[in-house]
């Protein structure tokens, strides 16, 4: 469950135990009102296999 200050939002989520941070889709939280703040700095995203993500840094927390 997730909280957006009005109310709760059920999701569901795949948890990867290896992974070095959290993630959540940007369009899943525009659909639910969650508020996203810019980060202090863009962050690289990368693949398992090493290759930089298609869609760029990420630039919201």
């Amino acid at each position: 469950m997730l909280y957006n200050g009005l109310h709760l939002v059920q999701a569901r989520a795949l948890v990867d135990p290896g992974l070095e941070g959290d993630f959540i889709n940007t369009t899943f939280t525009v659909a639910n009102n969650l508020t996203l703040e810019p980060c202090p700095f863009p962050l690289t995203c990368k693949g398992f296999d090493g290759t930089l993500s298609p869609h760029g840094p990420i630039i919201d927390q």
